[in-house]
């Protein structure tokens, strides 16, 4: 049986150096609205799907908590059932602990968010607006455009003449840029799509000592494209990584201090191997480009591109107190990564001594792919329930007789559903179903995008005494894979445009969700109001 767990208590243990993790069971965009701070979102419906890499030893204490305590209740059950020892209910959810004094956030990837912010405050990071550049462009003055954030998000819209340099990157191809001659002297402009990435990319520069001067564009495309001015999309320009010996050199000395001065150990091979044997509790990121890990990686380690540390790391690393090896090429990027991490607030951070160069040379093999990791309980899911192919249902839908309920988070719902269903998330469907259907043994096909959830979910509903409940083979994806067309919005669903928008990543606001310039604003003022409170440190 889980046990509870007073705010007190849980006070004490987020301040201690004990491994535990803390989860929020709601659905992704009721977490962003409040949360408890460095708190890992793993909504209920998705806990068999994410929990496995995210929480790895089943011995570490596990924390959970929703509102109300239901859903929380029902994910200890199923954590017992997937063999975690021990599992602990917050007593009273978030709003005991709001109530004690605790802090809560609202927003994604705040404990990166906030650091980057403290470093704009405290270290006074210079920054240059979206007219002030083209006012400086517009009297010829040199200035070289740095976009920070990762090639997907460059290629779907960039500030014109910027180069792609994912944040990490930036220390490897900074001398090819400084050290052209028609460079010299010229002004460095770092940017993201708001603010984060931008200012941790300027300080980096800073932190090297570049002759160059260095800035933020100011609150990033989005301040770009509120100012009237046009961004561009497409492959655009990138830069190649400096072979000249002397600017791998400056590399890695940089890294090499930025590692000392912030606590950044080293790992040996032979000391990784060992720790990855023993199945002892760390996690081994990967962090070169992503492009780099599909031609070849360490088995076992997960993609994580520098640039990405600070919007990505705590939603991968939900045992903060565990070691978490950094992984590079030949471990320069592992440092300045690991270096960031330091600063957020992970306090065991190593970089792979040598990096993959090391491996190799101690006979480590490389794997272009990874087994699909095995989802526990899907199998038995599948042998016990009933599945259904997109033709029957397409019959079905025609002829009226059947309830679709589609179980995926609200803004994949918003994106793309069947015509006729209802949002009913497998978090929370065992108190929504009722909702829809009217008995017991009402006709129910369960969707979501690839068959996953809604097998489990329908193991869940027969459980609950449902008499009649299908799954479709291949979710949404295979219905559309079929020729069959799907439809955006939140007809059908129970949920605010607002919630919806925070149930996905900002990349992903797109359609019905696209983010207005309210949005974008209200965004701004949220992660600038971060840092006030660093003013008067």
């Amino acid at each position: 049986m889980p046990t509870t767990i007073s705010t007190t208590e849980l006070q004490e243990l987020r301040e201690s150096r004990q491994p535990h993790a803390l989860i929020d069971v709601r659905e992704k965009g009721e977490f962003v609205q409040r949360h408890i701070f460095h708190a890992v979102p793993i909504p209920r419906g998705l806990l068999e799907v994410r929990l496995p890499t995210r929480v790895p030893d089943p011995a570490v204490p596990v924390i959970l908590y929703d509102q109300d305590g239901h859903r929380a209740g029902l994910a200890a059950q199923r954590l017992e059932e997937l063999g975690y020892s021990d599992v602990r209910l917050l007593d009273g959810g978030i709003d005991a602990w709001e109530a004690a004094g605790g802090r809560t956030d609202y927003g994604t990837n705040v404990p990166g968010k906030d650091f980057g912010e403290k470093v704009s405050v405290q270290r006074k990071i210079p920054s240059l607006t979206p007219d002030e550049i083209v006012a400086r462009l517009s009297q010829n003055e040199r200035l070289i455009i740095l976009d920070s954030r990762t090639r997907e998000e460059y290629e779907r819209n960039h500030v014109p003449g910027a180069f792609s340099t994912p944040g990490a990157e930036l220390p490897r191809r900074i001398r090819t840029i400084v050290d052209a001659p028609e460079n010299q002297g010229a002004t460095i402009v770092v940017n993201c799509a708001g603010r984060t990435r931008s200012i941790l990319g300027a300080d980096v520069l800073i932190r090297m000592g570049l002759e160059n001067d260095v800035f933020a564009l100011e609150n990033g495309t989005m301040a770009w494209s509120m100012a009237g001015h046009e961004l561009e999309s497409g492959d655009g320009a990138d830069i190649d990584v400096a072979s000249a010996p002397a600017a791998q050199q400056i590399v890695r000395e940089f890294a090499d201090r930025v590692a000392a001065e912030d606590g950044v150990g080293t790992i040996s091979v032979a000391e990784f191997k060992s720790l990855s044997d023993s199945n002892t509790l760390h996690y081994a990121l990967d962090v070169r480009l992503p492009h780099e890990y599909e031609a070849g990686h360490i088995p076992g380690t997960v993609s994580l591109p520098g640039g990405q540390v600070a919007l990505a790391a705590d939603e991968v690393v939900a045992v903060n107190q565990a070691p978490i090896v950094l992984v590079s090429e030949t471990g320069a990027r592992a440092k300045i990564s690991g270096s960031y991490m330091r600063q957020i607030g992970y306090p065991n951070v190593l970089a792979l001594d040598g990096g993959i160069a090391a491996w190799r040379d101690n006979g480590g093999v490389m794997v272009a792919e990874e087994p699909a990791p095995d989802v526990p309980g899907l199998a038995d899911a599948i042998e016990s329930t009933t599945s259904i192919e997109a033709d029957e249902l397409a019959q079905l839908v025609e002829s009226g007789d059947v309830l679709i309920c589609d179980v995926k988070g609200s803004g994949d719902y918003a994106l793309e559903h069947i015509a006729g269903s209802r949002w009913t998330p497998r978090g929370d469907i065992e108190r929504r179903i009722g909702q829809y259907a009217e008995t017991k043994d009402t006709p129910i096909v369960l969707t979501c995008n690839d068959g996953v959830r809604s097998a489990l979910a329908a193991q869940t509903l027969q459980a609950e005494g449902y008499t009649d409940v299908r799954w479709l083979a291949g979710g949404v994806d295979a219905w559309m894979q079929s020729g069959r067309p799907v439809v955006e919005g939140l007809d059908g669903a129970n949920v605010s445009v607002r919630e919806a928008k925070d149930d996905v990543e900002m990349i992903g606001r797109v359609g019905p969700l696209a983010r207005s310039r309210q949005d974008m604003i209200d965004y701004l003022e949220w992660e600038i109001e971060l840092g006030h409170k660093y003013e008067t440190e």
